[in-house]
């Protein structure tokens, strides 16, 4: 097979998936492949990193191998890798590569914490935990993301309540505040704890989008973190973070993988300020009244 046949091949299949998905989950997860023929049967996946990789292996593998298999039948075989081809070669349709056995140690071999502090905020916020600051419109969820931001920064007790367990650096992603207002409530609640608003280690995100669902702003996220070292990521809202349907669970569930992936590598706990459904009844309860929760 040419090339051009493989190419004309790849076009055939990302139509048909085009068809079977929704718009945002075909530009999130299948725009970004890159389709390489190595050999005159097979034609070579590309993603642009592994993160987004084993995502995508999650939720879309078995949808692009059957619609593989309906165009081109046996006559290609193919294979997976990020970057280029043959960084991750494998055989046909695996996902990462080979049948090489997973890593496996001793329980007593476990890396020790370097701290045993199991609170961030005591009783509040546990250390490097990925959770949702959830409520209705105007319900104060900004003031309380901000509150646990200064206070993580500061070391100073949350609402005057909760004692702050591993205080450091916090980064904020404020999507829906003005700069002055932001700078106002920041600087009011410092004024509150007592402390010095010029030496609160409290950084902002001052980059006019951020969309967790592209792999370029994964990559530029994550270098940010590495940078900057937080014990805390907030991102506010959510629903400003992405472009994906919160009411597809699949979409919803590997942004949130994405999310726990950049913890585990960063070591940042990260909190998501989310608004709940619209016309939820109290009797659904707080976590299924979120938005994506269904």
């Amino acid at each position: 097979m040419t090339a051009e046949q493989n190419q004309d091949l790849w076009k055939r299949i990302l139509a048909e998936i085009a068809d079977r998905i929704p718009p945002d989950g075909y530009s999130t997860w299948f725009v970004p492949l890159k389709a390489l023929q190595t050999d005159d049967t097979t034609l070579e996946i590309t993603f642009p990193n592994e993160t987004f990789q084993a995502l995508f292996c999650d939720h879309y593998r078995d949808l692009l191998l059957q619609v593989i298999g309906q165009i081109a039948g046996k006559e290609i075989r193919i294979g997976f890798s990020v970057s280029g081809p043959g960084t991750n070669s494998s055989v046909p349709g695996a996902c990462p590569a080979g049948a090489e056995p997973l890593p496996v140690i001793r329980a007593s071999e476990l890396k020790i914490p370097e701290c045993r502090q199991s609170w961030l905020i005591e009783h509040l916020w546990s250390h490097q935990a990925v959770g949702i600051i959830g409520g209705s419109p105007k319900s104060g969820k900004t003031w309380l993301a901000l509150e646990i931001a200064v206070s993580v920064a500061s070391g100073s007790p949350c609402l005057n309540t909760f004692a702050i367990g591993s205080p450091g650096p916090v980064l904020l992603y404020a999507a829906e505040d003005p700069a002055s207002a932001l700078r106002d409530r920041i600087q009011t609640l410092a004024q509150v704890h007592g402390i010095n608003f010029q030496n609160l280690d409290l950084h902002i995100l001052t980059v006019d989008a951020l969309r967790l669902d592209r792999p370029d702003h994964q990559d530029r996220l994550e270098a940010t973190l590495q940078a900057y070292k937080p014990v805390l990521l907030i991102l506010d809202p959510l629903v400003r973070v992405h472009a994906i349907d919160e009411n597809i669970a699949g979409q919803v569930a590997a942004l949130l993988g994405y999310l726990r992936s950049l913890q585990r590598k960063t070591g940042a706990a990260i909190a998501l300020v989310h608004h709940v459904r619209k016309n939820t009844s109290a009797a659904a309860g707080a976590g299924n009244s979120l938005r994506g929760s269904g």
